[in-house]
């Protein structure tokens, strides 16, 4: 076999390498499109994701209260805008994304809602694994951290032990790195849904290259 499969009941978890890559791509991915539940690593901390039409099921497993919004994960950040009103600059887009952070927008009125609220949120993740997931699914990937609600998020599998009982796959890429000591606060949350404005609404690991971008006068963004 390419990869480890550690069976428990009926989860699994895939220790994920350079060589077992391919591997766990098409297992999470069938796994996801099957309706499982499946925790990834990524740039900032461990996360859950599931099909479009398994999104209630994050919110069982996190315990998260209906009413709070979700993000999506996207393979490239040409993408936002097939979902979104886009109207700031692809260039400045491209100077945040693929990084830890979550961009937020309206929802297109031409497209189905991705999920019942107004404003959402976007994620390009800058982990090899995590793109081309994104790319094999074919649809964004609603994604949450892997934790119960107001609990610590996780650097490595074995700290979210109270919800593998939940999961269907775990992708084990072990412990994520991080220089920045406030790693665990996750993905700079940025609100781009007032048009000539920004706001942050989560500092995140990125906040002083998001507001050394987002400040620089070609855009002519207003803080809110």
């Amino acid at each position: 076999m390419l990869y480890e499969s550690i069976c428990m009941s009926t989860l699994r978890i895939l220790q994920c390498s350079a060589t077992t890559l391919t591997n766990c791509v098409q297992e999470a991915t069938d796994c996801i499109l099957k309706g499982g539940i499946v925790a990834i690593p990524t740039d900032t901390v461990y996360g859950l994701t599931s099909s479009l039409f398994s999104i209630h099921k994050l919110y069982e497993v996190k315990r998260r209260q209906p009413n709070k919004p979700i993000a999506f994960c996207l393979a490239d950040v040409s993408d936002i805008a097939l979902y979104a009103d886009v109207d700031i600059p692809a260039e400045l887009l491209n100077r945040l994304l693929p990084g830890p952070v979550t961009v937020l927008f309206r929802q297109a009125d031409h497209l189905p809602l991705l999920v019942n609220h107004s404003v959402v949120g976007f994620r390009v993740i800058n982990h090899n694994f995590v793109m081309k997931l994104c790319q094999q699914v074919g649809q964004p990937l609603p994604l949450t951290s892997a934790n119960i609600a107001n609990e610590r998020s996780c650097l490595e599998v074995s700290e979210f032990k109270s919800i593998h009982p939940n999961l269907s796959l775990i992708v084990d890429a072990g412990k994520i790195s991080s220089s920045d000591p406030r790693s665990r606060i996750g993905s700079t949350v940025v609100d781009f849904s007032l048009p000539g404005t920004f706001k942050i609404v989560r500092e995140g690991q990125a906040l002083q290259h998001c507001l050394s971008v987002l400040t620089d006068s070609v855009y002519g963004l207003q803080q809110r």
